[in-house]
């Protein structure tokens, strides 16, 4: 997790593949999405699994 000092920015990155990018409010603890899907997929033991941003698993 990168956290900014208070008043400065985080610095651009180029990365080789798409990301997701979310950032947790100050003010309410809330996760919001800033860039790319509000969730990741994982493929483990012949499973798929969907995780979201507020931490609730689904599996295919």
């Amino acid at each position: 997790m990168l956290t900014p000092r208070p008043g400065g920015r985080l610095p651009l990155v180029e990365l080789d593949r798409p990301v997701s990018v979310p950032r947790v409010a100050e003010n309410d603890g809330g996760v919001h999405r800033v860039h790319g899907r509000d969730f990741v997929r994982e493929r483990a033991d012949g499973r798929t699994y969907r995780v979201g941003m507020g931490g609730r698993q689904h599996c295919a």
